[in-house]
């Protein structure tokens, strides 16, 4: 790593690469049902996004639609692992809703990798906010990808 590179940029530079190789053609990339969905990573490898969910959103009347909010969680792991250079199917995805997802109001993705098993069985967890509360915890496994180049 250079002098001005940071490890979020190096994460965010892999991430790059990985979805204009291998990810460009993506529901979440070509016609978005979440606008402007742009994940950023941390020095620690965890990412994060920050989601408006509006009125096209609404499963029941003024709350998000739980199959999107899973979506979107799905997309977040999926980013994540990329960040970290990994190629991944979804295996396995546990989601607790605690409380409905509200709205028109700033929603918070925030993604870790938990654990690795010999670089082919990946554990994440994504936590959803709203005003600091938690609305959803979701964890998963995913698998690598057999290699694609």
């Amino acid at each position: 790593m250079n002098g001005t590179e940071t490890s979020s940029s190096r994460y965010q530079s892999e991430h790059a690469r990985l979805i204009n190789r291998y990810h460009s053609k993506c529901l979440f990339n070509v016609n978005p049902p979440v606008n402007k969905l742009n994940f950023t990573f941390r020095d620690d490898g965890s990412s994060y996004a920050k989601v408006f969910f509006s009125e096209i959103h609404q499963g029941y009347d003024g709350k998000v639609h739980g199959g999107l909010v899973a979506a979107v969680i799905d997309a977040a792991m999926v980013q994540c692992l990329m960040g970290h250079g990994v190629l991944a199917y979804t295996a396995e995805l546990k989601t607790r809703y605690k409380y409905p997802v509200d709205i028109l109001t700033e929603t918070e993705f925030n993604t870790v990798v938990l654990s690795e098993s010999k670089g082919k069985l990946f554990l994440l967890e994504t936590r959803v906010l709203q005003l600091g509360v938690l609305k959803v915890a979701a964890k998963s496994k995913f698998i690598r990808a057999e290699d694609l180049d």
